[in-house]
Order: C-alpha cells, then structure tokens, then sequence
C-alpha cells in the first residue's frame, strides 16, 4: 500500500464540503476515495471532481462537523499499488 498526496485543502463551503486543489503529477482520484490528513486521520470522502482537466478540484464529504481546522492542510488516499 502506497500513500498518495491528493493536495491542499482550500476552503470550506456552506454545504459542509472541503475543497481541495488537486496536485497535476498525480493521476486523477476516483469518486468515492477516503482521504486522510497526514497522521492518517480519516477526513472524509471525495464526492466530486470539478473545473479544468488542467487544474482540477475535488470535493470531499468531510466524516466530522468541526471539518474547517483541515483547511489549510495537505490531504492523502492510500492506493493498493505504488
């Protein structure tokens, strides 16, 4: 298992979503990945893919009400494969 940096969290959104700026030199993340913050710590799941094939987002369903502290913050997933 291989952890993957996904990107930084932007903002946090009235709908109680994260919003996440995608890192380019990774492959895209699929609908319905976990996502974690960097001491593993489960922060939710990614529901979408928005904007540009060039400079993607994702949203993530954050599992936690007090899901603002994660802005900032560099999220992960952990692949099966390297």
């Amino acid at each position: 298992m291989a952890l993957r940096r996904l990107g930084k969290v932007l903002h946090s959104t009235k709908n109680k979503s994260l919003i996440v700026i995608l890192e380019s030199d990774n492959p895209f993340p699929k609908i319905g990945t976990k996502t974690f913050n960097k001491k593993l710590f489960y922060v939710g799941t990614i529901k979408d893919i928005i904007g540009k094939v060039s400079s993607p987002y994702a949203t993530i369903k954050p599992e936690t009400q007090d899901f603002s502290k994660y802005v900032g913050e560099i999220l992960y997933s952990i692949s099966e494969k390297d």
